[in-house]
């Protein structure tokens, strides 16, 4: 009789802890459609509301990891190996370093002070690395060395810009492929696209583009907006710039 409802309990309790086991097995969160295998927390991760930085930043490891941030203002660091970073929501500070590495912010948080709200900072270090932007009010991308593909997502004034809305690109040494976002709305934007050392490519989109090639060999298309395209040295394209001094260093 013992053993019988001691078997009923232990029965009893397996089904309680497969049930609850089930919810969180369901939800799994994942960055470039890998599972996570760190993954932050839904307030400030490394960084306070004044994107002053704190402990507890989220570090990869010297392997390739694959890192959420979720919610808050987060400092992520992915360290060696070719990792896989995702902000998500919140003013995020992203770091690829040593590796091939993957990198989209998510949705910029609200304004908290000044012209800041919005921004997202990104820094993808060494190695050929792809970042990826999103919509908010400032954009700072940095690829690094190695051939980079930087696409900045665009700007939208939701969250406040004071006079205008600023986005910059840099693609660091290396042959880059560096993309504006596009305006999303009335206000006044200006993408900054720098291309280093090697020989690039930077595209703008419907803002007002500033381009400016570098030390190499680099093609410079304006596209729409009003734009002004400077190579730097090398012989360099410039495509669409459009007013007549918006044109410097360009051999055709």
């Amino acid at each position: 009789m013992r053993s019988a409802r001691a078997l009923m309990l232990i029965s009893l309790i397996a089904a309680t802890v497969g049930v609850s086991a089930m919810p969180s097995e369901a939800k799994v969160t994942r960055c470039f459609g890998k599972r996570a295998t760190i993954v932050g927390t839904r307030q400030n991760d490394g960084l306070n509301n004044h994107r002053v930085p704190t402990r507890g930043a989220l570090k990869g490891t010297r392997h390739a990891d694959v890192i959420v941030g979720l919610g808050g203002n987060d400092r992520i660091h992915g360290r060696g190996g070719n990792d896989l970073i995702c902000g998500n929501r919140g003013q995020d500070t992203l770091r690829g370093g040593k590796g091939r590495d993957r990198i989209a912010s998510g949705r910029g948080g609200p304004q908290l002070f000044g012209s800041s709200g919005g921004e997202e900072f990104m820094n993808g270090g060494r190695g050929a690395d792809r970042l990826k932007g999103t919509f908010a009010s400032a954009n700072h991308i940095f690829g690094g060395r190695g051939a980079d593909v930087i696409r900045g997502l665009g700007l939208v004034n939701r969250f406040g810009c004071v006079r205008v809305c600023i986005e910059t690109l840099s693609g660091g040494p290396g042959p880059d492929r560096i993309y504006a976002g596009r305006t999303r709305d009335e206000h006044r934007q200006l993408m900054h696209l720098r291309g280093g050392v090697g020989p690039d490519l930077l595209r703008g989109d419907t803002g007002d583009d500033l381009l400016f090639g570098g030390p190499d060999d680099d093609t410079l298309d304006g596209r729409r907006g009003d734009n002004s395209n400077d190579g730097g040295d090398g012989m360099d394209v410039c495509l669409n710039p459009t007013i007549a001094e918006g044109a410097l260093n360009c051999e055709s």
